[in-house]
């Protein structure tokens, strides 16, 4: 057997550091296959690759290769998650949110350009 020379334990831990370091920033730069994403997201592979060709996901494209990585996939569950409430609405409370979203849009707008807002 043998053993690394190390002459101190902060050695150990500044060499067992840097190994974790690399180890997390290969993970982190690592592409998955489209077929990998499909697997861990259980996620049907042919809709991610309809998102990836109309651009609605970032993904890594190389030839004619597609693949993701860990942030690209997370961004894609994120995409795919459906937020609590907004289903839920009424009618009522659907119209008054989009009221809302027109006159913030309008007071930006006329901010811009300087105008006073109504």
């Amino acid at each position: 057997m043998t053993t690394l020379p190390v002459g101190t334990p902060n050695d150990l831990a500044r060499l067992l550091s840097a190994v974790l370091d690399h180890l997390a920033a290969e993970d982190h730069t690592r592409v998955y296959t489209l077929a990998e994403v499909a697997e861990q997201t259980r996620m049907s592979q042919r809709q991610i690759e309809k998102d990836c060709r109309a651009g609605r996901v970032r993904h890594v494209h190389q030839g004619q290769l597609r693949g993701m990585t860990r942030a690209h996939i997370a961004e894609l569950v994120e995409r795919h998650t459906v937020s609590p409430g907004v289903e839920h609405q009424t009618e009522a409370q659907k119209a008054a949110a989009a009221r809302q979203r027109s006159a913030d849009f309008n007071a930006a707008r006329s901010a811009r350009t300087g105008k006073r807002a109504a």
